[in-house]
């Protein structure tokens, strides 16, 4: 008898260099000669359940999210490099914090990847497989709350700082560990259920708590940065244009984090697409946390930028301050000629006054 197309032989033959997965078919075709009974052992041959209509809103959100999980994670390194190179001079719980984050944020994107192996490598074609939540109680609901809770204190200390209110900085606070304590919540009982296939609406609780908080703490924490810099406001363009930055910085950040925590509850609430009949949900919960280090290490970042960028953003200097710049050229090496614009220090200009300089005078550099 000819050896089938898996491998198999007939009875009594013997194959040269028989493979594992060989040797594990012949023992499922002809173990009963030996006594060996499925039944009683850890092997089964059941059938595995079929294939539905809508099998790609069941894989593609979990896949979409580990992907963009691994390309928001370089952007983190990136972010963490430059900030490496640029504030070496912050303090030691600043620094510690930052890398924190990035080991956390690591972790979570190497628990993400062995779910999708789970998912579609391992449990390919399975059904049942593609139903378990494997790691993912831990590395999106557990993991990505404790995230979401240090960036945001650290918003809170931001708030403190300029405010000096333990009332509004408390309330912030307070809702900020409501997400967290809904972030455990969710991922304890889905582990207890095991399967997505067994969401109960009980969870929706927990669900609520966990991305509704953080929604509720991110727009608390735009509105509350953003009055409190417009209090700060002053006679001094530089410090306006300064703040103005900070403002439109804090409002699109803090509204990136929570329009993606909206997007993640809306799929889990709206019953078109709520699990367990689809996996919709996943996609914008792998990907929340990244967004929280993303947020923090932009906003240390851009420091960078707000003391090094021009003194006007958006808007003409004023009328009143008519100032002449001298460009020259000053020959740094004997290859390398660079021009160099000196600019004023505008810090040290009256309100209503116009400096005075002679025609090919020169101005020092001085930017506050």
């Amino acid at each position: 008898m000819q050896p089938s197309s898996f491998g198999a032989s007939a009875p009594g033959t013997i194959l040269p260099r028989a493979t594992p997965l060989v040797k594990i078919f012949e023992l499922l075709k002809y173990g009963h000669r030996l006594g060996f009974s499925p039944s009683t052992h850890s092997l089964t041959m059941s059938p595995l359940p079929g294939i539905p209509k809508n099998i790609a809103l069941l894989t593609g959100p979990p896949l979409l999210g580990v992907m963009f999980n691994w390309w928001i994670l370089g952007i983190l390194i990136v972010q963490c490099y430059i900030y490496r190179l640029t504030f070496p001079e912050d303090t030691t719980r600043r620094k510690s914090l930052v890398y924190v984050l990035l080991f956390l944020e690591t972790v979570q994107t190497m628990l993400s990847t062995a779910d999708a192996f789970h998912w579609f490598a391992f449990g390919f074609g399975n059904m049942d497989t593609l139903a378990q939540y494997f790691l993912a109680n831990f590395d999106t609901p557990i993991l990505g709350s404790a995230i979401a809770l240090i960036v945001q204190l650290m918003f809170c200390n931001r708030v403190w700082t300029l405010s000096k209110s333990k009332l509004l900085t408390g309330f912030i606070a307070l809702f900020s560990v409501v997400q967290l304590a809904g972030g455990i919540g969710v991922g304890v009982l889905n582990q207890q259920l095991q399967v997505v296939t067994d969401f109960q609406d009980r969870g929706l609780v927990y669900i609520i708590f966990w991305l509704g908080g953080s929604a509720i703490t991110d727009t608390l924490i735009a509105v509350s940065l953003t009055c409190l810099l417009l209090r700060s406001r002053s006679q001094n363009y530089r410090t306006n244009d300064i703040i103005l930055k900070i403002i439109r910085l804090t409002v699109e950040t803090n509204s990136l984090t929570a329009f993606m925590a909206i997007i993640a509850l809306a799929t889990m609430v709206t019953p078109a697409i709520a699990p367990p009949k689809t996996t919709i949900f996943m996609c914008p919960c792998y990907i929340l946390g990244k967004l929280y280090s993303n947020t923090f290490l932009t906003m240390l970042n851009n420091r960078a930028f707000i003391r090094n960028g021009p003194a006007f953003v958006g808007r003409d200097p004023p009328q009143n301050m008519e100032v002449w710049v001298q460009s020259q050229t000053t020959q740094i090496n004997d290859k390398d000629i660079l021009p160099t614009i000196p600019v004023l220090d505008i810090s040290q200009v009256s309100k209503g006054s116009t400096p005075s300089l002679s025609k090919g005078s020169e101005m020092s550099i001085s930017i506050p």
